[in-house]
C-alpha cells in the first residue's frame, strides 16, 4: 500500500512539476508524448528557417528541440537537428579554434552530446555519423583533448566508408582549417578532394547531393570556392584561381549572397598563398565555411522545393 501510494504521489508530483516547467495543463505519459511531437514540429520549423537564412531562429529551434528530446528520448531526428543547430552556432561564432571562448566550448560540447545520441537512434541515416565525427573531432580541438581528436578522425574515416560522396565533406570541413598545409592530415584532405571536376558525384548524376537541387540551393558555388581555398592552402595558385573563376558562373536563377567573396579571393590570392605557407598557422586566412559563411554559404536561399518541418 505504501509503495502504491508512493508511486501515485510521485507521478502526480512529476505531472505538477512538468506542467509548471513547460506551461502545460497536464503532463501524463500520453500528453508528454503528444507535446513532444508539438515541440519537435516547432523546433524543426525554426531549424529550417535558420538554415535557409529566412530568419535567425536558432535559439528557438534549440529550445523547442531540447524540450522534444527531453520528453521523448527516442526522437533521433530531434537529437540530430538539435546537434546540427548547436554546430551551426559554433561555426558561426568561432574566431580562433585554438583560443576558444566559453560560448564556443559550450556550443561544440552540446553539439557533440546531441549527435552522439542521434547516431544509434537513426541507423538508416548515413549522414549522421559524419556530422557526429566532425563534432567529436572539433570538440577535441577546442578542448585540446587529443584522445577525442583521434576518436573524431576515426569516426570521420568510418563515416566516409559508409557514405563517401557526402561524409568526405565532414572530414574536409573540420580538418582543413585546423591543421597546417604541411600536416599529413592536410594531404588526406586533398585526397578526399581529388579532382572535383571529374568526381563520381556530379551535379548531373546526383543533383540533390552534388548540385543545387536539394536543401543546399548554392551547393555548387559554395563548393567551388571551398575547392579554391583548399588548393590555395596547398600552394597551388593556378588551380585555386581556376575554381574561383568557375564559381562566378551563374549556376542558379537566384542571386548568391556571397558572390563578392569570389572577387575578394581572386584579388588576394597571392597573399593568401603566402600566409598559408609562412609556417605560422595563427595568420592563416580562414577557409570558407566559418563565421558568417558557416552553413550559409551553400544553404542560404530558397530551395527549389520548399522544405516543411516534417521533412
Amino acid at each position: 500500500m505504501v509503495m502504491i501510494t508512493g508511486r501515485i504521489v510521485g507521478k502526480t508530483l512529476r505531472s505538477v512539476v512538468c506542467a509548471l516547467a513547460l506551461g502545460l495543463a497536464a503532463c501524463g505519459d500520453d500528453g508528454e508524448r503528444g507535446n513532444a511531437r508539438e515541440f519537435a514540429t516547432a523546433g524543426q520549423a525554426a531549424f529550417w528557417d535558420t538554415l535557409f537564412g529566412r530568419e535567425d531562429r536558432s535559439a528557438e529551434a534549440i529550445e523547442q528541440l531540447r524540450l522534444a528530446t527531453r520528453l521523448d528520448p527516442t526522437d533521433g531526428r530531434s537529437f540530430f537537428l538539435l546537434g546540427m543547430m548547436h554546430l551551426f552556432r559554433f561555426s558561426q561564432q568561432i574566431e580562433d579554434f585554438f583560443d576558444p571562448s566559453p560560448a564556443d566550448k559550450a556550443e561544440i560540447l552540446r553539439a557533440h552530446e546531441a549527435l552522439e545520441r542521434a547516431v544509434p537512434l537513426l541507423p538508416e541515416d548515413r549522414r549522421v555519423p559524419g556530422f557526429r565525427g566532425a563534432a567529436t573531432y572539433m570538440r577535441g580541438v577546442v578542448f585540446q583533448e587529443e584522445g577525442l581528436r583521434e576518436l573524431g578522425l576515426r569516426q570521420l574515416r568510418e563515416s566516409i566508408q559508409l557514405y563517401p560522396e557526402f561524409n568526405s565533406f565532414s572530414f574536409i570541413g573540420v580538418v582543413a582549417p585546423t591543421v597546417s598545409a604541411d600536416d599529413p592530415l592536410y594531404l588526406e584532405v586533398l585526397e578526399y578532394v581529388g579532382d572535383p571536376l571529374n568526381a563520381a558525384c556530379s551535379p548531373f548524376s546526383q543533383p540533390e547531393i552534388c548540385g543545387n537541387a536539394g536543401k543546399a540551393p548554392h551547393n555548387i558555388e559554395g563548393s567551388l570556392v571551398l575547392f579554391g581555398d583548399l588548393f590555395a592552402k596547398a600552394g597551388d595558385t593556378e588551380r585555386a584561381a581556376g575554381f574561383y573563376r568557375l564559381a562566378k558562373t551563374p549556376f542558379s536563377d537566384e542571386p548568391w549572397r556571397f558572390r563578392d567573396l569570389i572577387d575578394e579571393r581572386l584579388r588576394t590570392l597571392p597573399t593568401r598563398v603566402e600566409l598559408y605557407r609562412d609556417g605560422d598557422p595563427r595568420n592563416d586566412p580562414p577557409i570558407i565555411g566559418y563565421r558568417q559563411e558557416a552553413c550559409a554559404i551553400c544553404h542560404f536561399g530558397t530551395p527549389r522545393t520548399q522544405t516543411s518541418a516534417s521533412e
